[in-house]
């Protein structure tokens, strides 16, 4: 047993020049011209700790050093000194503290002791706040020393600051004592800034109004209140902000009833329309503020009525709904729209809010129909199904999208009740009326939701879109197929031919909308153009309606005879252009040129019969 302490003991006395060596060795890195070399070291000496303080510190006050390896030592030792804070090693934290103590009492350069107290700020304790208020009287240290005493915790910091501040005169050094005092937010320190809200220096008096929000103390609140009625216009201002910061704090000590006093207080005296704000959004928060929030909508400032509106969607207080039914029988005009959107909110109170939108549906006004379906969207609440049903065949299109939109969450609501058939009715009648391609393809989801076995393409086909084609491009520059034709309209198309090295291609869509994307089909290009060709059958003789989309240029033949032309830039839009044609009994050939500009490059065709109804007709 001797033997091995003994061998432990030798190893250990024998490691302390090693170790010291290597700090030496990494110190002497420090002192390199090489920038690489010195940023290494830096990273190499943090773990030694405190035992390389001095020596970092002999370099910095190296009067010789140059300058990138002062900076070098520098940051070195902020290193060692933000170490010495993590978790767990207060005893390091103390030993480094007591090195910048020992040197920060000796004399020395005004710009090392700055840096020293820097460093104290981070790694400072109760045992540094002697030091640091001494300092607090020399003009040369009592910034950084103010700023120090700020950081460091405990009551001796705090009581140190109150004393500098009782005994400093000069109003720009007590403004800056007051703003650490305040900082530090302990209550200990509301009779001091109480105090200085009655000061006769005015600076020191605007600071305190500022540095009071941060306590939430009742006769604090009570001088700021005075202060926001009879002060200076800028006092004023800054009372009700500094108000507006305790009414926040009240609220998160779960002290509802002092905070929704203070919010009242600001919503009606708020100098500025963003303080007003402040106290509704303050509020919102409380229970019983539906009344106010719904009375706020009709404020002659519209920054306030927007905030009432915006809160109105998100907030869930007791008697809302009832609050908004009252307010809607008494509203005209835009605050009326506003009114039925808002009830589409009020999901926790369908009996409500129900009946009031049902009856603005039934109006005749557009605008409120709209409103009212927007809200009945929102509210997906199965007993509006067949106010939708109504909707969806409104001669009105706005009236018949808000339908649309609103069709997806009514119908899973109908499935919840079991009423599976009628949701598949419903949803079905609004894919027929879909006119743009994200509803479509929504609505089929919707479909697929409740158990139908339907695909785009089939819809497609329904509303009379012809989804299989045969495409040749790119083949020339749009310039040039303006000029002329590379395939001949007046005779059967050849689909084996081979023109400007293009073949044709197969193409099926599967499009709820029958959207043929070029860019897909034949490459993203610009400023070019190609042919697409489709047959179809037709069981009689017949005049059709071809409603025709293009993204842009479109040239439109039918069994050889030109039935429509558009020229120019454009989007893409479901039914953009409409023009008759007369079908053979048989098949019938229908060839389009499609020609690009820039961006996309699209075509739509659907056949209908002259009064609109989809014909579904057979396609090759």
């Amino acid at each position: 047993m001797k033997r091995t302490w003994l061998t432990v003991l030798t190893l250990v006395l024998l490691s302390l020049p090693i170790a010291c060596q290597n700090i030496d060795q990494t110190v002497q890195k420090l002192k390199s011209s090489d920038d690489n070399v010195r940023r290494q070291a830096i990273e190499e000496v943090a773990p030694f700790g405190v035992q390389a303080i001095p020596k970092l510190l002999a370099i910095i006050e190296d009067p010789n050093a140059p300058p990138g390896v002062i900076v070098a030592a520098r940051t070195a030792l902020e290193r060692v000194v933000y170490q010495s804070t993590r978790p767990g090693a207060t005893a390091e934290r103390n030993a480094a503290e007591k090195a910048l103590l020992a040197r920060l009492q000796k004399p020395g350069k005004d710009d090392l002791h700055r840096f020293l107290l820097r460093l104290l700020a981070v790694a400072g304790s109760s045992q540094s706040v002697p030091t640091l208020q001494k300092l607090l009287g020399d003009k040369a240290y009592r910034e950084p020393a103010r700023m120090a005493l700020q950081q460091i915790p405990g009551n001796e910091a705090t009581a140190a600051l109150e004393r500098a501040f009782a005994q400093a005169t000069d109003p720009q050094w007590k403004s800056a004592l007051l703003l650490a005092i305040g900082a530090r937010q302990q209550p200990r320190s509301a009779k001091v800034v109480l105090d200085a809200l009655k000061s006769q220096q005015a600076e020191v008096r605007m600071t305190a109004i500022v540095v009071a929000g941060e306590f939430p103390h009742s006769e604090i609140q009570k001088a700021l209140q005075q202060i926001a009625q009879k002060g200076s216009e800028r006092e004023k201002e800054a009372a009700q902000h500094s108000l507006a910061r305790i009414a926040e704090r009240l609220r998160r000590a779960a002290a509802g009833g002092q905070a929704a006093s203070l919010f009242q207080w600001l919503y009606a005296n708020g100098k500025t329309p963003a303080l007003r704000v402040a106290g509704l959004v303050g509020l919102a928060t409380q229970a019983n503020s539906a009344g106010q929030l719904v009375t706020s909508l009709n404020h002659p400032n519209p920054h306030i009525a927007s905030t009432a509106y915006s809160l109105l969607q998100e907030v869930k207080t007791p008697g809302l709904a009832e609050a908004l039914v009252v307010q809607l029988q008494q509203a005209r005009g835009e605050q009326r729209l506003r009114l039925i959107d808002l009830l589409g909110y009020q999901s926790g109170s369908p009996g409500v809010v129900l009946p009031s939108l049902l009856k603005a549906f039934g109006e005749n006004d557009p605008a409120v129909k709209v409103a009212a379906l927007n809200a009945m969207g929102r509210l997906r609440h199965a007993d509006t199904a067949s106010a939708l049903m109504i909707a969806l065949t409104n001669g009105d299109g706005q009236v018949r999208q808000a339908a649309l939109e609103a069709v997806p969450g009514v119908a899973l609501a109908l499935q919840k009740q079991g009423r599976t058939d009628e949701a598949t009715v419903l949803a079905r009648t609004a894919l027929e009326k879909a006119r743009d391609r994200e509803s479509a393809i929504r609505l089929i989801g919707v479909l697929r939701a409740l158990g139908t076995d339907i695909r785009p393409k089939d819809i497609a086909s329904q509303q009379g879109f012809v989804v299989q084609w045969w495409v040749l491009g790119p083949v020339a520059e749009r310039n040039l197929l303006r000029q002329r034709e590379l395939v001949a309209p007046g005779t059967p198309v050849d689909l084996n031919a081979e023109i400007n090295g293009v073949r044709w291609r197969r193409v099926e869509l599967d499009d709820p909308q029958g959207v043929l994307d070029f860019w897909v089909v034949a490459g993203a290009r610009e400023h070019t153009g190609a042919y697409a060709y489709a047959e179809v059958y037709s069981d009689t003789q017949q005049t059709v309606t071809l409603k025709i989309g293009s993204d842009d240029d479109v040239t439109c033949w039918v069994n050889g005879q030109k039935v429509h032309e558009f020229i120019g830039d454009r989007g893409l839009a479901i039914d953009q252009d409409t023009t008759s044609a007369t079908l053979q009994q048989g098949w019938n050939r229908i060839l389009c040129k499609v020609l690009n500009g820039v961006d996309g490059w699209q075509l739509t065709l659907r056949i209908t019969s002259p009064d609109g109804k989809p014909l579904r007709l057979q396609q090759r």
